[in-house]
């Protein structure tokens, strides 16, 4: 369930022109989805209705009081239904009981709804905590 998703959301970097400025293969992590965002640390979220996964959202650890949401995407026959909102929600309620005190994450320049979102929720831009292209990836915050 979480690869198809995932390998969707491989698909709409390549068509954003992201996948060359910080898009990476999902399939190391969907080998050991355990591993890679572990419960403790987060997990992965996901939208479901009547047994159709429609979204998905994970959070992981980056170091002691910082976590990271990642992998936010929602299946394109599925979206501007408020599932996206709904998901950073969810998201934003399991960092609330994990030892983080702020949430990170990046998105691409090309994707100004996402970027909405994000500050709609109160995230603001921040220097970059990855090696990922500058002039395609805005890197951004929220305390907790």
């Amino acid at each position: 369930m979480v690869a198809r998703l995932w390998h969707a959301y491989n698909d709409h970097l390549e068509t954003i022109d992201c996948w060359e400025c910080g898009g990476e293969s999902v399939d190391p992590e969907l080998a050991d989805l355990a591993a890679h965002y572990p419960e403790e640390d987060g997990g992965i979220l996901l939208a479901e209705e009547q047994d159709t996964i429609m979204g998905t959202v994970a959070l992981n650890r980056v170091d002691e009081d910082r976590g990271e949401i990642r992998r936010l995407f929602v299946l394109p026959e599925h979206q501007k239904k408020g599932l996206g909102k709904k998901l950073m929600q969810a998201a934003l309620e399991l960092a609330k009981t994990k030892p983080y005190r702020t949430i990170l994450l990046d998105t691409f320049r090309e994707q100004p709804g996402p970027q909405a979102l994000y500050r709609a929720f109160g995230f603001a831009e921040c220097e970059p905590f990855n090696d990922y292209a500058k002039d395609k990836v805005i890197w951004m915050e929220k305390p907790l």
